[in-house]
C-alpha cells in the first residue's frame, strides 16, 4: 500500500471513529422532588449572553441554556428575537431565588426585562411552564456536571 492510500485509510477510519464518539452535553440537575435535569447549552462569554436563545424555534423539554457570570447582581433579561417562551431561573450559587415564568417572546421594540428579585450569578432558561409542572420553586439548589 503506498503513502497516499495509507493515509486515505486512516482519515477515513478518524472520521469513522468521530462519527460514533458523542461529546458528553454538561447537565444540570435540580434538587426538587422529581429531581429535573436538563442538558445544558452554556453561555459564559459576553457574546453567548447576549445571543442567549434568540432565533432558536424549539427547544427540547430537557434542554436549557445555562447563563454563567463572575459575579452576583441583579440581572434582567429581555426575550429580543426569542421565538418560543421561556421560564427564566435566577440563582445565587447554585440555590434558586427567583423564577420568570411563562415568559412571553418579543421581536418588537421595545421589549420588556425580567429582573431576578435578588442578585444572580446563574440562569437557566427552559421551557415556560416547566418550572410549574416539575414544581421547581426557589429555595431549591442545583448541581452542574461536566463532561
Amino acid at each position: 500500500m503506498n503513502l497516499v492510500n495509507t493515509f486515505l485509510l486512516l482519515c477515513l477510519a478518524g472520521l469513522i471513529t468521530g462519527c460514533t464518539q458523542t461529546t458528553p452535553t454538561p447537565q444540570i440537575t435540580i434538587n426538587n422532588p422529581a429531581q429535573s435535569s436538563f442538558a445544558i447549552d452554556i453561555a459564559n462569554t459576553p457574546e453567548t449572553r447576549k445571543t442567549g436563545l434568540m432565533f432558536v424555534e424549539k427547544l427540547t423539554t430537557n434542554k436549557g441554556m445555562y447563563f454563567i457570570f463572575d459575579q452576583p447582581k441583579t440581572r434582567n433579561f429581555w426575550m429580543k428575537n426569542t421565538l418560543i417562551p421561556l421560564d427564566i431561573i435566577f440563582a445565587n450559587n447554585n440555590t434558586i431565588i427567583s423564577i420568570q415564568e411563562n415568559v412571553p417572546p418579543c421581536q418588537a421594540d421595545p421589549c420588556p426585562t425580567y429582573p431576578s428579585t435578588a442578585p444572580a450569578n446563574q440562569v437557566l432558561e427552559i421551557n415556560a411552564g416547566l418550572s410549574q409542572k416539575l414544581n421547581i420553586k426557589p429555595g431549591q439548589t442545583w448541581t452542574l456536571s461536566k463532561p
